[in-house]
């Protein structure tokens, strides 16, 4: 409707200025790294919301694909994490790596238990919010950090 449309739009937006600012902000190779850390860490988000909540419908194809067990979802977010702390560290420090993970797992947190309570758990198209939110919140806590590091 016209909520999911503006959201989408608000979304892009977002992430177009976010990316923007970070190419101007760091060198090529920098903001490429960091690009591919969020894309990891938000992927990984969206495991870990599979992994904790129940499907919202007994008929979605969400719930006809198996949730991550508990050894490929730490396999997983082990990975990412790795990588995303070996490739982001050296480029914003410790606490422009730190807050942006932590912002972004409250958000994610937070979906969903709303998702929980609005509509009994989650949905495939639940899945793909909150990796996009989990993606535009990273973006956004990046490119800030890195004007931090500008001044």
């Amino acid at each position: 409707g016209t909520y999911g449309a503006a959201g989408l739009v608000f979304s892009l937006l977002l992430r177009v200025a976010s990316l923007t600012s970070l190419i101007a902000l760091l060198s090529p190779i920098q903001a490429a790294l960091s690009f591919v850390a969020v894309a990891s860490l938000s992927r990984t988000a969206m495991l870990w919301q599979w992994r904790t909540s129940q499907p919202a419908r007994t008929d979605g194809l969400a719930r006809s694909q198996s949730a991550p067990t508990s050894k490929s979802f730490v396999t997983a977010a082990s990975i990412a994490g790795f990588f995303a702390i070996a490739l982001l560290l050296p480029i914003f420090g410790p606490l422009g790596t730190t807050v942006p993970w932590l912002v972004s797992g409250l958000l994610i947190w937070g979906m969903c238990r709303m998702c929980e309570r609005q509509i009994g758990g989650y949905t495939g198209d639940t899945l793909g919010a909150g990796q996009q939110i989990v993606e535009t919140c990273l973006l956004i806590c990046l490119s800030a950090s890195a004007g931090a590091l500008t001044l």
